[in-house]
């Protein structure tokens, strides 16, 4: 978030792809321990970003990514809009789950695993983290 704020417009967010495209580029500087996948099948569908380690001692990573259109309540009520964009937040995190992403990166020997689901709104953010 803190980077949403400082570095991007909000006229630069507009959609999921905006904030894939910020993320990509984010964790573009750990190409060198990581081969870095974005929109790749996996299990049943197509995770947003993975990070597969080049090394055995480094963890997988997978990311799942949404934009939230805040509802005209949530605009001015910002705990209203930060119970949403975790609500969306946990949701993405069921979506890693539904849809087994973590197929490619078991199959890589990654472990262990970190999932993030993360859910934006302009340039508010909400990232939650769990290890498997």
């Amino acid at each position: 978030q803190d980077y949403l704020m400082s570095s991007l417009s909000f006229h630069d967010l507009t959609e999921e792809k905006d904030y894939h495209n910020v993320f990509l580029g984010l964790v573009y500087i750990a190409t060198d321990n990581y081969a870095i996948k974005s929109n790749c099948e996996s299990g049943e569908g197509r995770y947003d970003i993975a990070m597969l380690p080049k090394r055995k001692n480094l963890p997988g990573i997978i990311f799942e990514l949404k934009h939230y259109k805040a509802e005209e309540s949530e605009k001015t009520d910002k705990q209203k809009l930060e119970k949403s964009l975790e609500k969306v937040a946990e949701e993405a995190l069921k979506q890693i789950e539904n849809n087994a992403y973590l197929t490619e990166l078991k199959e890589a020997g990654a472990n262990p695993i970190f999932k993030y689901g993360a859910s934006f709104c302009g340039k508010k953010a909400k990232v939650i983290r769990k290890c498997e």
